[in-house]
């Protein structure tokens, strides 16, 4: 996962959770605005809302977020302050989702995402997704 978007962002915010809604319409917009097909453009926001409701709930109450054209995708980076994603947490990648009680927003990311980067520490957590702007990626 590269550091940082190029210097064409489509989007950038700042927000609280009070703001996810707001963020959220923003998102759609500009992800039609750069192409996605409606169907897509639906995971994204999906996808996306998990992301902007952890990062302001759970990791320190101020994140960003940015949206950036990369290589035939857009890309989503969600950023917070807190103090990490548990290991535990992040180890559950089973197609029929995690055990109960917990990372339920993590796997909805990876499956709706054409692919999905995590960065996680006591300083903050970067998660980074991709949406191919013409269908998804053929496999392999």
């Amino acid at each position: 996962m590269e550091d940082d978007p190029p210097p064409a962002v489509l989007l950038a915010m700042t927000f609280t959770l009070d703001e996810v809604p707001a963020v959220r319409h923003r998102v759609a917009r500009t992800a039609a605005s750069a192409g996605l097909s409606r169907r897509r453009v639906d995971d994204l926001v999906m996808a996306v809302n998990e992301g902007l409701a952890n990062a302001a709930g759970h990791g320190g109450g101020l994140a960003q977020v940015r949206l950036w054209r990369a290589d035939g995708y857009l890309r989503c980076r969600i950023t917070d302050q807190g103090t990490g994603i548990p290991d535990a947490v992040l180890a559950h990648r089973s197609p029929l989702g995690p055990p109960a009680g917990a990372g339920w927003g993590l796997w909805m990311m990876r499956r709706l995402s054409d692919g999905m980067a995590i960065r996680t520490g006591p300083e903050g957590t970067s998660v980074r997704l991709d949406f191919a702007v013409h269908g998804r990626p053929p496999a392999g």
